[in-house]
């Protein structure tokens, strides 16, 4: 009752009604007591009987009262919700079209302070750092990843591609080859990357510490055999000598969206 009380139009209406009432009853009473002095008959009837009409008009009149200042609180209410979804309906519109403006421009260009660009910037460098450390020597990466890990895994074949100085396979096409996608998820781990390549294989040992600082890694040396090589990825005998192997698992993601996230 207490807490019911405390808000405010239940608040208004009940102690409205309850002071008016112990103000009708107090007048009962007054009359009543000057009529059993006086040794009036039934004093406390005609007590009730002669406050019921002032009763009826007080209660007109409270009634009257709760209601219109209901009416205007209610008004008043909801007049102040209007002026304060029109500002939220102000702020959500400015929001959006700065959003639209910053989705325009992502669309196009990379932006420098977004963690994607030195991502990116860090991955070229690793594998153009691994170039120099060939000098020369052919070699081969190959990209594996289940379909539905395979966009983080194009996205570094293809910078791979331009950079490395090596023939780059993959992610191949699974729906086309079941063997691709039965290679790929053999061994997988859920969001690591298998780094294969050779135990000796010095310049990719290099690579493997620098990417290890973009995208969580786990080294591995075994590599699939000459002849799985050609026959899944049609890889050419010239280069397999230095094959690097990225086996993507499953929801892998960068090291900068990785602890962002914890």
């Amino acid at each position: 009752m207490v807490s019911a009380t405390g808000t405010t139009t239940l608040g208004f209406i009940v102690w409205t009604i309850a002071l008016s009432a112990v103000g009708w009853g107090a007048n009962v009473a007054s009359n009543w007591y000057g009529l059993k002095r006086e040794k009036a008959d039934r004093p406390l009837h005609q007590a009730f009987r002669g406050s019921l009409r002032s009763g009826v008009f007080l209660a007109v009149g409270i009634t009257g009262l709760v209601v219109i200042s209901f009416v205007v609180f209610v008004v008043r209410t909801i007049y102040d919700d209007h002026l304060t979804l029109v500002g939220e309906r102000n702020v959500l519109i400015n929001t959006n079209a700065a959003l639209t403006k910053e989705l325009e421009l992502r669309k196009h260009s990379m932006v420098t302070n977004d963690p994607v660009f030195p991502n990116t910037i860090y991955l070229l460098q690793a594998f153009q750092i691994f170039r120099h450390a060939q000098g020369g020597k052919p070699c081969v990466v190959m990209v594996s990843a289940p379909p539905e890990g395979s966009s983080m895994a194009s996205m570094v074949a293809q910078f791979t591609n331009s950079v490395s100085g090596c023939v780059t396979f993959g992610p191949m096409n699974s729906t086309i080859d079941p063997d691709v996608e039965t290679r790929a998820r053999k061994g997988m781990i859920p969001d690591i990357i298998v780094f294969h390549a050779a135990r000796d294989h010095m310049a990719a040992e290099q690579l493997f510490g620098h990417l290890g600082n973009l995208m969580p890694l786990k080294r591995s040396y075994e590599l699939p055999s000459p002849v799985e090589r050609t026959r899944l990825y049609s890889i050419p005998a010239q280069g397999q000598e230095d094959l690097i192997w990225l086996q993507f698992g499953t929801n892998v993601q960068w090291n900068s969206a990785r602890f962002t996230h914890r």
